[in-house]
């Protein structure tokens, strides 16, 4: 849908309302937003508290478009227009019913006098034309004076209108149409660029610490349990004991198989290669005590 009312994932009390489409009642456009429309989105959502309404349109038709306007100034809630992209012809005039417009430093608004079809006699082509100008002056223009203030002259606003002129985001600043421009290059926007990222990273660093204490503190009481359900204190010392001694017998057993060794094969030592003089070192105390250690930190960690 080129339009579309939604819920805002910002709060269950925010209404996001998107005019991406142009602002006419059509039956063959059902992509279109129109005042009937708008009037259901609202009474739908009658206990927002704020509403956001982003506008990228060219426009349509004024009926519709200032009672979309009408609408939106009888609402309690607190409304935000961002212009996202080309907010023209009534699609310009639908946002000075808001609190607060924002215009993104890219984007445009065209304003214009209106027009219509129109044919007949004289006459009635004369009547087209000051129904044309009352329009202007009882609807276009109020509603952009209202916003503007004391920041346009009439006289600036007519010569801008008639002109039929797209307006930039500063020009429109400049006029009052908006009341702030998101530019790309605002000093003040990046800080809070920057300090939005820097919550979200001590956000997610704080997290993962959380995380992992809490691996630890689970794995902990993991392996308490299984170690009290495969030995008690008395049995894992007694263990222990006995590997020392084992670790000393083995020792010097080691110790009296090399010096039988070197009596045997005295003169030869010198013709063995490197690898096999190593092969015939035995594990040394030391190395069969790092073995015991390791058995009993497996022991501690649950992976015995």
């Amino acid at each position: 849908m080129m339009y579309e009312i939604r819920n805002s994932a910002e709060s269950e009390d925010t209404l996001d309302i998107f005019i991406y489409s142009s602002v006419q009642r059509s039956w063959w456009d059902e992509d279109a937003m129109d005042a009937d429309k708008f009037r259901k989105a609202i009474q739908e959502h009658k206990n927002a508290k704020n509403v956001n309404l982003y506008i990228n349109s060219y426009g349509g038709s004024v009926n519709e478009g200032v009672a979309i306007y009408s609408q939106i100034k009888r609402l309690n809630a607190h409304v935000t227009a961002y212009i996202d992209g080309f907010a023209c012809s009534i699609a310009s005039v639908i946002p000075m019913a808001a609190d607060k417009i924002v215009m993104s430093d890219v984007s445009m608004m065209m304003i214009h006098n209106p027009w219509t079809w129109a044919m007949g006699n004289s006459k009635e082509l004369k009547k087209v034309s000051e129904d044309l100008d009352k329009i202007l002056e009882n609807c276009i223009i109020p509603a952009y004076k209202a916003k503007c203030g004391d920041k346009i002259t009439d006289e600036k606003l007519i010569e801008l209108i008639d002109g039929e002129t797209y307006l930039s985001a500063k020009e429109c600043l400049e006029y009052g149409f908006c009341d702030e421009v998101l530019e790309s290059s605002d000093e003040d926007k990046k800080e809070e660029a920057k300090k939005a990222v820097d919550d979200a990273v001590n956000k997610a660093k704080e997290e993962f610490m959380n995380q992992i204490c809490k691996k630890f503190a689970n794995s902990m009481n993991k392996t308490a349990e299984q170690i009290s359900a495969k030995a008690n204190p008395e049995a894992v010392k007694k263990a222990a004991e006995t590997a020392e001694i084992a670790a000393e017998k083995q020792q010097a057993e080691s110790h009296e198989n090399v010096s039988d060794v070197s009596d045997n094969n005295v003169g030869n030592i010198e013709n063995e290669s490197e690898p096999e003089k190593e092969d015939k070192n035995p594990d040394t105390a030391e190395d069969t005590k790092a073995k015991i250690n390791e058995y009993f930190m497996n022991l501690l960690k649950g992976e015995m």
